[in-house]
């Protein structure tokens, strides 16, 4: 009789066990935030990234537009070292005002994968060309999410896929939905006769421009001009009698 009452109880237990831990998995995947970075790749995190290390300059701007700059654990020292950037951003960050946040990066280029690492971050923010310290950070197990800026396009998915890993996905879509509006305003009329420009590079490379696509592209369009490099290439050299 002991017998055919202990095995009822034991079996209720067993389903209570099973029980809990579906719900455990499935509050784990349901706490799940994923986006796909410049490489097509698909980045996922446990939860909302808490503690974000930034190696590009550009990339702090967008962090602290979604008003995100509470997980920031690291930044460029180019931050500091720029001084109309330091003086912005430390209105915006007592951190950044008392040169408190750590600095894992020299001039926004060399980094240290050590210091990065020992900031414990859950998502690290980076160019897709930081091929080397990209591998070496996912290696070791840490989520890099890429930005590669190369057109309107990807520049707003770019975004809004940062937005989704920080918990900010509204506000990026808010500010995606603000930008567009405002490139639609200054559209120029398709009746309007179109200037041919030609985007040369800093420091005397007149032979340097930058292509059909590229963001240079995107802004001489926007002024109602047509690009004069053809070529569907970021940073395309030319020759002289082209």
């Amino acid at each position: 009789m002991k017998v055919n009452r202990i095995i009822p109880v034991l079996l209720l237990a067993c389903l209570c066990l099973v029980s809990a831990c579906q719900n455990r998995q499935a509050g784990a995947v349901s706490n799940q935030v994923k986006a796909v970075d410049s490489r097509g790749k698909e980045v996922v995190l446990a939860h909302t990234a808490q503690r974000v290390v930034v190696l590009f300059p550009s990339l702090v701007d967008e962090v602290y537009m979604l008003s995100a700059e509470n997980s920031l654990v690291g930044i460029p020292e180019q931050v500091y070292q720029v001084e109309d950037t330091y003086k912005f951003l430390s209105k915006l960050d007592d951190r950044i005002a008392k040169k408190t946040l750590a600095t894992p990066t020299f001039a926004g280029q060399a980094n240290n994968v050590e210091s990065i690492v020992s900031l414990n971050p859950d998502l690290v923010l980076t160019f897709n060309t930081d091929q080397d310290n990209i591998s070496q950070l996912e290696d070791l197990g840490i989520p890099v999410f890429t930005f590669s800026s190369q057109d309107e396009k990807s520049i707003f998915n770019e975004l809004t896929g940062m937005g989704a890993l920080l918990g900010k996905k509204a506000r990026a879509e808010e500010i995606v939905q603000f930008v567009s509006a405002e490139i639609k305003k200054m559209t120029a009329p398709k009746d309007q006769i179109q200037k041919k420009v030609y985007y040369a590079w800093s420091k005397g490379r007149v032979l340097s421009t930058s292509g059909r696509g590229s963001l240079i592209d995107m802004a001489i369009r926007l002024s109602g001009a047509a690009n004069a490099c053809p070529l569907e290439m970021e940073a395309p050299n030319v020759g002289a009698e082209t």
